[in-house]
């Protein structure tokens, strides 16, 4: 989808297939960014608040 133009966004994860299970810190950031709209390091330390 990104090669043909589309409006998306696409990140790899190192090390992991098709899909991955979100269980490490810095997969749930990629999701964590993108559902809230923000790039900022704000996002990041309240995340690891949670965590």
């Amino acid at each position: 989808m990104v090669a043909s133009g589309q409006a998306v966004t696409s990140k790899e994860v190192a090390g992991v297939g098709h899909a991955p299970a979100f269980l490490a810190l810095d997969q749930i950031e990629i999701a964590y960014r993108f559902f809230l709209r923000t790039e900022t390091t704000e996002a990041y330390t309240r995340l690891r608040a949670i965590f």
